[in-house]
């Protein structure tokens, strides 16, 4: 089942362009957001930090900041000292330098006292989240009112999405009621000088385009649209895009001709017989070699060859994981023989799988830990078994009645 879907769209980023620009109304735009354009006072902060942590207590940090705090009033370099006993390995190397930061960068307890401190001036210990710190005010930028002139390319910017927005929400609420109002889309696209686009044929399941929208799909399949003939509710495809759709055609789910599909069905038919042959021929090849024939005479009559795998893991790479795991599964073979079955691997090719020797891994390297884990394997293994089973006897035994 497909559907041809026409929609009308609106745009916010189609309508940035069409924004006329007016100098004297940018003017007083930008008297009305200036403050978003003004640069605030920027601090260059420098700390020391002590971390409290699991192996230093609250009481222990405090100690060693108050003797760190002592030094610099003795006379001691808050830099150098930053350097050997900051806990802030990026700050330490420059010697607690944080360099220059907005507000807000810091938590506020750390905020608060670096936005009190005079020039140069040093704060004693203070506690935050992080640990205890000693703060430095290193340098200040001033804040700076901004200019229209050396802003005007920002503000501008800002007039054309402002302005768009607002026609962006007109033109929506627009479309929204001559679409219900409408008996197609070419009246409301004409009227709001909008294109009526197509999707061309998609079914429920679209992966791109347009149409790969859920919200867009659910409202093109729903009855009002799809049965009723009738035009979608607005659609909120982002919330800078809209749209409204309506069914233009719709195509019903049908059985393909045989004319249609004859090499697809030639050629499933094909590989299934294929892969019945292979397994038949995979079933006598096992009958041969259990009767005593010889590996290489079984291989010669059908054609094939033997790829032998010596000391095989059970995360052997140099063959199929699903032929190696079918070896693993195969009884210890007696001395002298062999231990033979056939795998269908997932591609529908067929493999027979022969072991003639099996090795235990020595019993040094067998830890407690790799004997625990396989334990716990068999374990789930046989509880899914088990469970399994009774779920098919429950099944079988199971009577239920409806009214």
């Amino acid at each position: 089942e497909t559907v041809d879907i026409s929609y009308v769209e609106i745009k916010k980023a189609d309508l940035l362009d069409d924004i006329q620009i007016d100098e004297q109304a940018l003017e007083n735009f930008f008297i009305d957001t200036q403050d978003i354009y003004a640069e605030p006072e920027r601090r260059r902060l420098a700390h020391i930090l002590i971390e409290i942590t699991d192996e230093q207590t609250e009481e222990q940090a405090k100690a060693k900041i108050d003797g760190i705090y002592q030094q610099i009033i003795d006379g001691a370099d808050f830099s150098e000292l930053a350097k050997a006993e900051s806990n802030d390995p990026g700050s330490a190397e420059v010697g607690g330098d944080l360099g220059f930061t907005d507000p807000g960068t810091f938590v506020p307890e750390f905020e608060e006292v670096g936005n009190a401190l005079s020039l140069n001036q040093m704060s004693e210990p203070v506690l935050t989240e992080f640990g205890f710190h000693i703060i430095k005010l290193l340098d200040i930028e001033e804040a700076k009112e901004p200019v229209f002139a050396e802003v005007r390319q920002k503000v501008e910017d800002a007039y054309r999405d402002a302005e768009a927005e607002s026609l962006f929400v007109d033109l929506s609420s627009q479309l929204s009621e001559l679409s219900f109002e409408s008996e197609d889309l070419m009246g409301p696209a004409t009227e709001l000088q909008l294109e009526v686009n197509s999707t061309g044929h998609v079914g429920r399941s679209v992966s791109e385009g347009f149409a790969a929208n859920p919200d867009v799909l659910a409202a093109a399949f729903s009855v009002d649209v799809l049965q009723d003939g009738n035009n979608s509710a607005l659609i909120e495809i982002t919330p800078n895009h809209h749209a409204v759709v309506r069914v233009s055609e719709h195509f019903p789910s049908e059985l393909k001709t045989l004319d249609v599909v004859r090499e697809e069905v030639e050629n499933s038919v094909r590989r299934e017989k294929a892969e019945t042959l292979a397994v038949e021929q995979a079933q006598q090849m096992v009958a041969m070699l259990e009767e005593g024939s010889i590996t290489r005479f079984v291989a010669d009559q059908y054609g094939l060859t033997w790829t032998v795998v010596a000391e095989a893991s059970r995360s052997e790479r140099e063959i199929d994981a699903e032929i190696n795991q079918k070896a693993f599964t195969l009884p210890r073979p007696s001395e002298g023989n062999k231990a033979v079955d056939y795998v269908v691997l997932a591609n529908g090719d067929t493999a027979v799988v022969s072991v003639t020797n099996v090795q235990n891994a020595p019993a040094a390297d067998v830890d407690v830990a790799n004997i625990n884990s396989l334990a716990r394997v068999l374990a789930t293994r046989e509880g899914s078994a088990d469970f399994q089973s009774l779920r098919e006897y429950l099944r079988e035994e199971g009577n239920i009645s409806r009214n």
